[in-house]
This record gives structure tokens, sequence and C-alpha cells, in this order.
């Protein structure tokens, strides 16, 4: 589900070249009790095999590069899909 929604508003609205970055928290976020307890933010955590489960929804044809990164912390993963 969440994939279909980056795809359809924002990976095909795209030009060719452009290019789409989409952040995560991962379970290594030491805030997280804070933000669940205190702000009533109830995060949906992903690792590297989640996202490549997201990024896995474009068909490969549409992309001329991909990546997955996490943030120098391991706090937050990104993956950066560029269209072809």
């Amino acid at each position: 589900m969440a994939m279909y929604f980056y795809r359809k508003f924002s990976f095909d609205m795209l030009n060719g070249g452009g290019s789409l970055l989409v952040p995560n928290l991962t379970h290594n976020v030491y805030e997280a009790g804070y933000m669940e307890a205190f702000m009533d933010w109830h995060m949906i955590y992903r690792e590297s095999d989640d996202m490549n489960r997201l990024v896995s929804c474009v068909h490969e044809p549409e992309i001329s590069s991909k990546n997955i990164f996490k943030d120098p912390w391991g706090n937050i993963i990104f993956f950066e899909l560029t269209k072809a």
C-alpha cells in the first residue's frame, strides 16, 4: 500500500532523470519511546529488506538508478530512485 502511494503520486510524476528520496525510521531510534509515549506518534520501522520490498513495486525498466542507505547514525534509512 505504501509503495502504491509513492508510485502513483510521486514516482510516476517525475520527469526522466528525476529522483525520488523516501526516508523511514529504523529500529535504532533512541527517541522512539518518547515519540510514542509523549507525542502519540506510532512509527512504522523499516530496514533494508523492507525498503527493497517497497522499491520492488516499481518496474526495473523505469529505474535508471536505485540506492538504499542509512544516515551516519543508523536512525533513518532512505531509498532513492532515479527515473529512466
